[in-house]
């Protein structure tokens, strides 16, 4: 069988007051998927601070420190000789001291590259891969690209860490009136803009809400904004990020940079009101305003508090603003974009997600077809009221695990269903008549696997095929299981295939 990924991968991102630590924390949810897909993750850095080192050791990362100027000819080949030690066949760089001579080396020293990307700032881009999650990314940011560059452009690809991918099925709710405000303007807030938005609550006197500030764990002014929200009480004062899922999953509305949190914030379907924090911010908040997903405030160091106060308030009566920006955000970021990543990081031709009530009918009419039925050792054809009935059944039951896969255009290409029963798991699987015949049944019957591994540890899979049915014989076989006794199923003679853990 196909065993999860065990190659390692190297990440190459820097931290700090000056850059933040968004470029970070958004590589770690590549390493976060890369890692439950069963490989060793390293990031390399040039600014080993303390955050960065706790983060890490928290998510089972290594992490090593080269002396090179970040961006440079001698921090690409002290990258790739790591690289090298580690025995690593991709590298993803993330920063804008990366440029396009970075990249080239590091393929000229033999590694596949992925290239995370916001605004076309490289100039020219041999990487594998370039990847621009924001709403703004256009082919034409990498008109020089070479001719096997892959694109991986728009929200589809959002990196979003595990933390909040948990709260997926949680229905946010929008009150009348916003009561409980989020304030999260990055790692470090160099142009001090919390200070700005403290002013502005002041401004709205008894009808301010209650304000969480996030401050960043390279903010130097803690102590100065501390003393600042003195007069205002009831505000609460948050050191770092890593609480920011389960405070977006309380507040009403927030105030944030443009940087990756606005992916995550659309993700949790947090209202949100937006302000530009960096040059490379500017074209992602305003294509965000123009369609329809928040509010541009300008930039940070343009912000003027009585104006800020004005917006603010009509920003939190409104029901219908901020209802509307809630339920676009959710449909825009799904969290499913590191497993798209991770797709293509290792070469598989698709990914899967936990099955959800709304593939009922899918989950149906597959069942139905006929080549399936005929396949089945309960050939009758399923009733739709029947199915319903054993579909909500199979969701709440946590002795299953049913997952639909996804191609690399997100079409639905089948299901696989693992029902355990004691240190056993029994599969069941089928692929759309419209992509049969293209070898998806093994890449489908491995990612299963795989996906079912990451979850519970068992002892063996079992699965059981008519004699008559090759391709799903050829399948299994190829996938890593033997054949054992014939046995009868249902009336029915069935090859036993079996799969040791």
């Amino acid at each position: 069988m196909a065993a999860p990924l065990c190659n390692p991968l190297v990440l190459r991102v820097d931290a700090g007051p000056s850059i933040g630590l968004g470029h970070l924390m958004r590589t770690v949810a590549i390493g976060q998927e890369w890692r439950d897909r069963g490989g060793e993750v390293t990031i390399i850095t040039a600014s080993p601070v303390p955050q960065i080192e706790k983060r890490l050791n928290s998510e089972a990362f290594s992490m090593r420190v080269i002396a090179g100027p970040p961006g440079s000819g001698q921090d690409a080949i002290d990258t790739a000789a790591l690289a090298r030690s580690l025995g690593a066949e991709w590298i993803v760089v993330d920063g804008y001291r990366f440029l396009g001579d970075y990249q080239k080396v590091l393929k000229d020293c033999g590694y596949k590259v992925l290239f995370i990307d916001d605004y076309g700032h490289a100039g020219v881009y041999p990487a594998d891969i370039v990847l621009n999650q924001n709403i703004s990314a256009r082919d034409q940011m990498y008109f020089h690209r070479d001719p096997g560059t892959r694109l991986l452009l728009g929200p589809r690809y959002a990196m979003i860490r595990q933390e909040f991918v948990r709260f997926r099925n949680l229905a946010h709710h929008v009150p009348e009136s916003a009561m409980r405000l989020l304030v999260t303007l990055g790692g470090a807030d160099p142009d001090h803009v919390t200070l700005t938005v403290i002013q502005a609550l002041k401004a709205l006197g008894r009808h301010a809400p209650h304000a969480t500030f996030v401050i960043g764990e390279m903010n130097p002014c803690g102590e100065e904004i501390a003393r600042a929200l003195a007069s205002l009480p009831g505000h609460t004062i948050v050191r770092g990020g890593e609480s920011l899922p389960d405070l977006m999953s309380r507040s009403d509305a927030a105030i944030s940079g443009g940087g990756s949190t606005t992916g995550e914030l659309l993700f949790m379907g947090v209202p949100f009101l937006s302000i530009i924090l960096a040059e490379n911010q500017e074209r992602v908040v305003r294509e965000l305003e123009a369609q329809g997903f928040t509010r541009n405030l300008g930039k940070g160091h343009d912000l003027l508090p009585e104006k800020l106060a004005g917006i603010l308030a009509e920003f939190l009566g409104s029901w219908e603003t901020r209802a509307q920006f809630s339920e676009k955000g959710r449909h825009l970021v799904d969290g499913f974009g590191t497993a798209r990543i991770g797709m293509h990081l290792s070469g598989e031709r698709l990914w899967l997600r936990e099955a959800e009530k709304e593939d009922c009918m899918q989950i149906w009419e597959w069942a139905n077809d006929l080549a399936v039925r005929q396949a089945s050792f309960h050939p009758a054809r399923i009733p739709l009221v029947d199915h319903k009935t054993w579909f909500s059944r199979k969701l709440s039951d946590p002795g299953c695990f049913l997952f639909i896969a996804m191609d690399r255009d997100d079409q639905p290409v089948g299901q696989i269903r693992f029902d355990l029963a004691n240190d056993e798991a029994e599969v069941d699987y089928s692929i759309d008549e419209r992509f049969r015949g293209k070898g998806l049944g093994f890449h489908l019957l491995v990612g299963g696997l795989n996906a079912l591994r990451r979850r519970i540890q068992i002892r063996a899979v079992k699965g059981y095929v008519k004699p008559e049915n090759p391709p799903s014989i050829r399948t299994f076989e190829k996938a890593g299981f033997v054949p054992r006794e014939m046995e009868e199923k249902n009336g029915f003679r069935a090859i036993k295939f079996t799969l040791d853990l």
